[in-house]
């Protein structure tokens, strides 16, 4: 598949992004990033390779401090095992700004900044689970784990993700999980001076 782009959000689609699989390659998933020049082609300009078995999902979300839209990709590594990387093309070349394994997320601006961020939401064994917020850090260069907050107990799945508000119009998450029992239960994230 070809997608047409506006990553510098100019309103123009000058980019565009195709992705192909390479059968024997060391790194066999690739995603080939395209600029419009002048005279009307489109040139490489960046690619992005990852392992495992499939895409399951790109997005294209403003993350960091630089202009444009940054990469999100979602690797499916095997049926259990999926792997979230955020890639900045900001320099001209491919720069990951994080790679980490996550069951569900979601991208909101959960501190109002005018930035987006990245929840990750991660089961661990069979009745637990966290949330992770990841912001951008100019220091490092990179989206670095701000904080973390457990979920309820006993939950086996995460059927549904909202991002929403509170009271007084403050960003929240909405993670409605299955519990072993059946039941459905909905934990609310917000974020404050105290973290997530």
């Amino acid at each position: 598949p070809i997608q047409m782009l506006d990553l510098d959000d100019d309103g123009v689609q000058e980019s565009a992004a195709a992705f192909f699989r390479v059968t024997g390659a060391e790194n066999p998933l690739m995603i080939y990033l395209f600029r419009q020049a002048l005279d009307g082609t489109y040139q490489v300009y960046a690619v992005i390779e990852g392992g495992g078995s499939a895409i399951n999902l790109v997005s294209y979300e403003d993350l960091d401090d630089t202009p444009g839209k940054e990469i999100v990709v979602h690797w499916q590594m095997s049926d259990d095992v999926h792997l979230l990387g955020a890639y900045s093309l900001s320099t001209g070349s491919v720069r990951s700004l994080l790679i980490t394994s996550y069951s569900d997320y979601q991208v909101m601006d959960m501190d109002m900044d005018g930035k987006m961020e990245l929840l990750l939401l991660t089961l661990s064994g069979e009745t637990s689970g966290r949330a992770d917020y990841y912001d951008y850090s100019p220091e490092t260069d990179s989206l670095v784990l701000n904080s973390t907050a457990s979920l309820s107990a006993d939950i086996t799945s995460i059927e549904e993700l909202s991002d929403d508000y509170v009271q007084g119009m403050l960003p929240a998450l909405y993670v409605t999980s299955r519990q072993s029992g059946g039941n459905l239960i909905t934990d609310i994230l917000v974020y404050s001076a105290n973290g997530l």
